[in-house]
């Protein structure tokens, strides 16, 4: 499909196609290329299509019309490649949002845990991981008073 310049819809370019004066037909600019492929069309046919001034080379408009079929693959490739990327990168988005769900669960399941080992002091609500043991303490500091005494001497 081809916009002409002064049309705001989009219609088929029109080609007239002549050989040796006389004129073969008008084709839409795909078929064009499709007749002087299976040889109907030759490369010493002329053409026109509304907007030219003269008649031209068959082999010109053929060339003008391969370079425009290679820039619109080319814009169509460049676009599936944006595509690409932008799903690539959604899915990547997706799969991080998903990691950190995971990290924050497992933080909070481990945070949950600690909690549970851990006491605060009714007076002075100092946090700690487990209650003393007022014996264990006696017994230790004696038994180091002792070790201490022993080292003096």
């Amino acid at each position: 499909m081809r916009v002409h310049c002064n049309s705001t819809i989009s219609e088929p370019l029109l080609v007239r196609v002549s050989r040796d004066g006389k004129e073969l037909g008008t084709y839409p600019a795909e078929e064009v290329v499709r007749l002087r492929i299976d040889g109907t069309l030759k490369e010493t046919d002329f053409y026109w299509h509304e907007g030219m001034t003269e008649w031209a080379p068959l082999t010109q408009f053929l060339a003008a019309e391969a370079r425009r079929q290679a820039a619109e693959k080319a814009l169509k490739e460049k676009q599936e490649e944006t595509e690409r990327a932008e799903r690539l990168a959604a899915e990547k988005a997706k799969a991080k949002e998903q990691d950190d769900r995971a990290v924050a669960e497992a933080v909070r399941v481990r945070m949950g845990k600690e909690k549970e080992k851990h006491f605060r002091c009714n007076c002075c609500w100092f946090s700690f991981k487990e209650p003393k043991d007022p014996a264990k303490d006696f017994s230790s500091g004696i038994w180091g008073l002792i070790a201490s005494a022993l080292l003096m001497l």
